[in-house]
């Protein structure tokens, strides 16, 4: 007679399986829909405020448009490394509503390279531990205020991103934990705020600093409490919890319309 034994560790995980790319995909179907719904908010908002406006402010020209470019000096919370080391472009578009004479809604439409960039010093040689490359479609909504001189404009506001594309270089001999390995459990959508200011250069050409910090993480290690829970004195080093992602940007934006 033979017995079969069933591992029902193999059993939860395979249902894990099943339960992760549901949420996944439930948040594919999410997202897109709360995008919809802001951008209808914003315009929405943008029709309210003009009617309210349009006794007291009458601008010749309401609505706007321009270009933005810029570089991103990019790090990530939580990986262990520290600095603004991993260089990136962002590059989009963006759409203005004036509100008042010193005050304007701002949304944009960009492509933006985030990640970080690390080296492992090590005994004998200094290797390149690891670069981290993630590209995110991005919607900025902030609100510009301008100081009286004419000059500055001061901005705050959120980003919402989704994560369109990654890519991850490391030599595993001089890491502790892989990055290709939680790869796929990277999060596809990301919320961040957003604050930065710009000085008018010439015209509608204006250079800004802004910083962008992520609100919700882009992973998240959901094994870390039983690693904590089962580790001891000759425990290897700590994995990652959370990480996510923060970086700055210098940009010039043109106002073209």
């Amino acid at each position: 007679m033979e017995l079969v034994f069933y591992d029902p560790t193999l059993i939860r995980k395979k249902y894990k399986f099943r339960y992760a790319m549901k949420i996944t995909t439930d948040k594919m179907k999410t997202f897109p829909t709360l995008l919809a719904f802001i951008l209808c908010f914003f315009f929405l908002f943008s029709v309210s405020l003009q009617a309210q406006y349009k006794k007291k402010f009458r601008p010749k020209q309401r609505f706007h448009a321009g270009i933005i470019s810029g570089l991103n000096l990019a790090q990530i919370d939580g990986d262990n490394y520290r600095g603004y080391n991993k260089a990136g472009f962002m590059i989009g578009l963006q759409g203005i509503v004036l509100l008042s004479p010193n005050t304007e809604l701002a949304m944009e439409l960009s492509f933006s390279q985030k990640g970080s960039k690390g080296s492992y010093t090590g005994v004998l040689t200094d290797q390149k531990g690891r670069v981290i490359r993630l590209n995110y479609a991005e919607v900025p909504l902030l609100i510009r205020f301008e100081l009286p001189n004419k000059l500055v404009k001061l901005e705050g506001g959120f980003s919402f991103a989704r994560l369109v594309q990654t890519g991850i270089t490391e030599r595993p001999k001089w890491v502790e934990y892989s990055y290709t390995a939680i790869e796929n459990d990277f999060k596809d959508h990301e919320i961040s705020w957003i604050l930065g200011g710009s000085v008018k250069i010439f015209q509608e050409l204006r250079l800004g600093l802004r910083t962008n910090v992520g609100i919700t993480n882009f992973y998240t290690n959901e094994g870390y409490d039983e690693w904590l829970a089962n580790q001891s004195a000759l425990s290897a080093a700590e994995p990652y919890k959370n990480l996510r992602n923060y970086h700055l940007t210098l940009y010039v934006n043109y106002q073209f319309f």
